[in-house]
């Protein structure tokens, strides 16, 4: 099972968005606490990133079935066009060529109706947190977010 999930976060805000590491710690462990504390939802619809759900055509349907609604080909086949890399990429350069968003700090500017902003769209690589955290920040990730490891089945160790 991949480390993804515990780690991803905290290397997102340290990597691409210049967060400091101490900044975000009580974020990430916030988040993990919560999602831990909704597992036990009964409706609850787990996608996992390392699975590729984002380039699945059937990721739709999935959610479509879960959420009870019908989604015709042609609805779904333009939602998920809408979405691929590129299309947000593209259309990411949209908003800021028109000035809907600026080019600025990643956290506090993005377009108020999807909430993309500049760098809103990684390479999506799944290990970078060994290039972009250190070994002790490793660690903190991994013990602020245990329960959430323990009740989505992920490795605890580094």
């Amino acid at each position: 099972m991949s480390n993804y999930a515990r780690r991803a976060y905290p290397t997102s805000l340290v990597g691409r968005f210049k967060v400091d590491f101490e900044t975000i710690l009580s974020v990430v462990r916030s988040s993990a606490q919560t999602l831990a504390a909704i597992a036990e939802h009964p409706n609850l619809l787990v996608l996992r990133y390392e699975d590729g759900f984002t380039e699945s055509r059937d990721t739709l349907r999935l959610i479509a079935s879960h959420l009870r609604i019908r989604l015709v080909g042609a609805d779904q086949n333009a939602i998920f066009d809408d979405h691929l890399k590129t299309a947000v990429q593209q259309t990411i350069e949209d908003l800021l060529r028109r000035g809907v968003i600026a080019d600025g700090a990643p956290m506090s500017v993005w377009d108020p109706r999807t909430h993309w902003h500049p760098s809103h769209v990684g390479d999506g690589r799944i290990g970078k947190w060994r290039e972009v955290l250190t070994t002790d920040q490793a660690e903190k990730t991994l013990h602020a977010t245990r329960g959430f490891c323990q009740t989505f089945g992920y490795a605890i160790s580094i």
